[in-house]
């Protein structure tokens, strides 16, 4: 699926796709020879609404394969110091986030939860962390996805038109 984005956008001279195992992210690639990673892991750790192991869905959704840890420990092994690290999680998670990062050494800087309805909880948090940096966390304001009539908001149109 990466690799049809990469093509559909017309990114294949900036963007390369490399498919291996995150767990084994030292034998693919150098340590700290990144300035940016993006992540997004599966979010479930409960078997709710989980099939086959194996399943490309369950894998996509639950921590099977990999867990949240090994996904921050990837992140912390592949970026230079100051590097960002961008991730889209669970807010029920939170709590887990904040602990892995810092024991990382990644900073939470912003943070954004997503609502799919203005005034309805949050079902999506967006983060972005840096390696070694200092401690400052900006909450920025909610990404509202849908308005009273379930249509995209302005918002949300201008960010899949840009």
């Amino acid at each position: 699926m990466a690799e049809r984005s990469v093509g559909l956008n017309a990114l294949e001279s900036r963007i390369r796709i490399v498919n291996g195992d995150l767990c084994q992210v030292d034998q693919q690639f150098p340590r700290h020879s990144f300035n940016i990673v993006t992540c997004n892991p599966p979010y479930m750790i409960d078997d709710h609404g989980k099939g086959n192991d194996l399943d490309a869905k369950t894998i996509a959704r639950h921590e099977v394969l990999c867990t949240l840890e090994d996904v921050v420990a990837a992140a912390d092994y592949l970026l230079a110091t100051h590097g960002k690290f961008f991730m889209i999680h669970r807010p029920f998670r939170l709590p887990e986030i904040f602990e892995s990062l810092a024991a990382h050494k990644l900073e939470m800087k912003r943070m954004r939860l997503i609502q799919p309805f203005a005034g309805k909880e949050p079902n999506m948090v967006l983060i972005e962390a840096r390696k070694n940096a200092k401690r400052r966390l900006t909450i920025e304001p909610p990404l509202i996805v849908r308005d009273d009539n379930g249509e995209y908001t302005v918002e949300v149109q201008d960010i899949y038109n840009s």
